[in-house]
């Protein structure tokens, strides 16, 4: 082997050797032909005995042909012919050879077009990127609008806005304060010829251009070249090439090296849905590769890649001697996408073998089986005896339907809570939640005195007691039906915690905001004490649980190993700013019981887009219809995008089991998500997912906020809406009927209010229909009729008696008691609210029964009911 080819190996060069490079854009094009098979195939391994041929390293395209028209689009650029229509596109100077694109002739003109004027270049931190320049006036680079809001010049800081139009003559200034993002790059050209100063001329057009296609960040490398913060490779000396970093778009390409392995690996499996996980931003890598002499947690804004982190890091720590590393998150549905990460990551069979990914709620099913095998059957969250989910067993037992009665014993909060107007159903669910992640069993009675924050409604020492009892209820009715929720098995396991033992060397935590207490305390004891232990990734701001977390009490000593990711990687700048000023009209930092995770402001993402739409329609079930008219349209143009319909206001089982009728997947973990076009998924289940366009549906003022739980903490609800406004890295859509949500309408400046029909017409392809909320009744009907034929007790328990009085309820409770009965000719208790309604109309002893102000009470609910 030659003194060459010895170097390349050992990843080394020369001084007098050319260093190859690749663009992030030739990886998703050459993987995109690898994966198409057949005659794209062989194109692509084509390609690879080019881009890798060592046998001849300083000359890897002898043989190859050039095409017969040259390209000066892009400075030094060589392209060669592959046959069949297929070119591939390098820029080659007697420093460095860079591979930039592989595609058949459109594709690469439409590549070509878009990157006019490529100049690789080294940034202010020593790291390959890509930059802009115009070469000459016969070759400007030619950008299309994006369509983004606002003039282009302000979208600069005062001090670049300076640089650019200082001395300029000031009707040409003025004319470009002028320029938003209706002009094309041709009428940009024309205010840029009166500028008298050769270079200023194309420095301000190159400007203006990357700003008119919403790239800042590439603006800004076109002014640094200018100042000299950003040098073009070409003017680099040999050294200064060879020394030069990684960056996010473009890699330098290392024969024989391990990362040259991975990228040959993950050519052939990489789904082009997880084409991020290629490329670790530099910020991020350093997180990957950081030891710590024990736990550590990252905080990171939404689109920071932490869930990227988390894998990269499982995969560094298994390739590095750890035997088994276990990734643990909450939501089943984020651990199936996990779990695709990890094997199209993994190198090699050998470092896949040694990563677990799991739901906390399979990771428990698991230990309890293992350490109470008779109980196997009950570790579910489907009934194996009624094929029911645990939504519907706790709203069985709650309303005590089926003879059940172990939830009277919360009736007295259920009547105090029903009058505030907030649904008592749903708090003492998340009261037991808290309780649950903040308690082993066998310290559940000092919930009776333990500070309590987070809620704003408190509950007194006796009602405490209620809720204590409550929840032995609830235990008792999940035992009955066999099925139980994920806190319960924290319970059952935390019953065992003495007893467990390490399972494996490493955890790694996504999404740690939503673990309790009590869950920490468990993953504690799965992992012994050392270097690398546990590593936490969250981010506050997606806080959705109501639970009680304290790394502390879990026996968990970050001490002072906190690393933060605050730039969002995912988003559009219009996006992110729609979705954080939301968030910020309903987040109140001292809203969380928390101390360990702190609420982070972002740094924008240079991309741009127009700004979010919020479109309206006459009902739910039209918003819907527009909404897939709208997203099929989108994929027959761009099949290649993922999409979502989330709905605001609806539970994963009420979507589920829409989902299921309209023949598509929902976002719960049960399929590969990742495969679908199209995925419906409540707000929550949307975390850790990236889509191309992201519609959520149902944003109206009576569901976000939600109307029925107490206005201090409905931030849950606006943390939700800020986790799926985020999932959208190009479009985000946010939809309603009625009177829209105002925490859309005090973000107004960063959104676009239109009509459904204004941009789309309704086709008869897609039906307008809605999903179903889990019914208010015991029998299957769902008409609100059907609420009067409750009697008062049961009509008490449905959403539409919340807000009653407490006199209202006792006397409803009274009178209306499911029998009825008459004294002296007349009726003086009713067996239904039906009856009742018929009274209120024709008997005076009615009002005497109920007292005038309960009975107008009562006959004004009834009217609207029967509307």
């Amino acid at each position: 082997m030659s003194k060459l080819n010895i170097a390349a190996k050992n990843g080394k060069r020369e001084p007098d050797q050319i260093v190859h490079l690749k663009l992030k854009d030739f990886s998703k094009a050459l993987k995109s032909l690898y994966q198409a098979g057949a005659k794209r195939k062989k194109i692509a391994e084509k390609v690879q005995a080019l881009c890798f041929r060592a046998e001849d390293f300083a000359s890897p395209f002898k043989g190859t042909k050039v095409t017969n028209h040259g390209e000066n689009r892009i400075k030094h650029c060589v392209k060669y012919d592959l046959g069949d229509g297929y070119r591939l596109v390098t820029i080659q100077h007697n420093k460095f050879c860079a591979f930039c694109y592989v595609g058949d002739h459109d594709d690469t003109d439409k590549w070509l077009r878009s990157n006019s004027g490529l100049t690789l270049s080294r940034d202010d931190e020593g790291r390959l990127v890509k930059a802009f320049v115009s070469d000459d006036g016969e070759n400007l680079i030619n950008r299309e609008t994006n369509l983004s809001h606002g003039f282009l010049i302000e979208r600069l800081n005062s001090d670049d806005q300076n640089m650019l139009l200082t001395g300029l003559p000031l009707t040409v200034t003025g004319q470009i304060y002028q320029l938003d993002s209706t002009v094309s790059d041709h009428e940009i050209s024309l205010v840029c010829q009166k500028i008298p100063e050769h270079e200023r001329r194309f420095l301000v057009y190159d400007v203006l251009c990357l700003l008119l296609a919403g790239d800042l960040e590439k603006a800004m490398r076109r002014i640094g070249i200018a100042t000299g913060q950003v040098t073009v490779l070409e003017s680099l000396s040999d050294r200064e090439v060879l020394e030069i970093r990684d960056g996010d778009e473009v890699r330098r390409i290392v024969v024989g090296s391990q990362e040259h392995e991975d990228f040959l690996t993950h050519l052939a499996k990489t789904t082009p849905y997880l084409e991020w996980l290629l490329f670790l931003h530099p910020e991020q890598e350093k997180i990957v590769e950081e030891n710590f002499i024990g736990p550590a947690q990252l905080s990171g804004v939404s689109g920071a890649g932490k869930t990227c982190v988390a894998v990269k890091r499982a995969i560094r720590l298994a390739r590095q001697g750890k035997e088994e590393v276990l990734i643990v998150t909450l939501n089943r549905s984020l651990a199936g996408l996990i779990q695709s990460l990890v094997v199209s990551a993994a190198p090699d069979k050998d470092v896949l073998s040694k990563i677990r990914t799991t739901s906390f709620f399979q990771l428990c099913q698991g230990l309890l089986e293992g350490l109470r095998p008779q109980d196997q059957k009950i570790h579910n969250d489907i009934s194996l005896k009624l094929e029911e989910h645990v939504d519907e067993v706790f709203r069985q037992y709650y309303r005590c339907w089926e003879n059940f009665e172990h939830a009277d014993c919360v009736w007295p909060i259920h009547k105090s809570l029903s009058a505030r107007g907030i649904s008592s159903e749903n708090y003492l669910r998340q009261e037991f939640d808290w309780l649950r992640s903040a308690l082993s069993p066998s310290k559940f009675r000092d919930y009776l005195s333990i500070q309590r924050a987070g809620r704003k409604i408190p509950l007194n020492k006796d009602f405490r007691e209620l809720v204590l009892n409550g929840l032995d209820g609830w235990q008792q009715k999940m035992r009955a039906c066999g099925v139980i929720d994920y806190l319960g098995l924290t319970t059952e396991l935390s019953k065992h915690l003495d007893e467990l033992k390490p399972i494996c060397d490493a955890i790694i935590i996504d999404e740690a905001q939503d673990f309790g207490t009590t869950e920490l305390a468990i993953l504690r004891k799965l992992v012994p004490e050392g270097e690398n232990d546990i590593f936490l990734c969250g981010d506050i701001a997606q806080h959705v649980l109501p639970k009680h977390r304290s790394l502390t009490l879990a026996d968990i000593d970050i001490s002072n190993r906190f690393r933060r990711i605050k730039r969002n990687y995912r988003n559009t700048r219009e996006i992110l700013e729609a979705a954080y000023n939301v968030l910020l009209e309903n987040l109140d930092e001292t809203q969380f019981d928390n101390t360990d995770l702190e609420i982070l402001d972002p740094e924008y993402a240079n991309r741009s887009s127009p700004k979010p739409g919020v479109f309206r329609a006459s009902s739910l079930e039209e918003e819907y219809a527009y909404a897939r008219n709208f997203l099929n349209t989108d994929l027959r143009d761009k099949p290649e995008h993922k999409n979502c319909i989330a709905f605001a206001g609806y539970s994963l089982r009420e979507v589920e089991i829409f989902a299921e009728s309209e023949g598509l997947h929902v976002l719960n973990g049960m399929h590969s998500e990742v495969s679908q076009s199209l995925v419906l998924s409540d707000l929550e289940q949307t975390k850790g997912y990236e889509f191309d366009v992201v519609v959520v549906l149902n944003c109206t003022n009576d569901v976000l906020p939600p109307q029925n739980v107490p206005e201090e903490e409905a931030f849950r609800s606006g943390c939700q809406l800020y986790v799926a406004m985020t999932r959208a890295r190009e479009e985000l859509y946010l939809s309603y009927s009625g009177e829209v949500s105002h925490w859309l309408y005090k973000a107004k400046e960063q959104l676009s209010f239109l009509e459904w029909d204004e941009v789309m017409d309704l086709s008869d392809e897609f039906k307008p229909v809605k999903p179903e909320s889990l019914h208010e009744f015991e029998s299957e009907q769902h008409e609100r009729r059907q609420a009067l034929k409750l009697n008062g007790r049961q009509f008490l328990y449905t959403s539409w008696a919340l807000g009653l009085s407490p006199e209202a309820q006792e006397k409803i409770i009274d009178l209306v008691d499911g029998f009825g009965s008459i004294r002296k000719g007349g009726r003086v208790k009713w067996k239904d609210m039906a009856s009742l309604r018929y009274d209120l109309d024709l008997s005076p002893r009615v009002k005497q029964l109920f007292g005038s102000r309960v009975q107008q009470e009562v006959r004004d609910l009834l009217a609207e009911l029967s509307d």
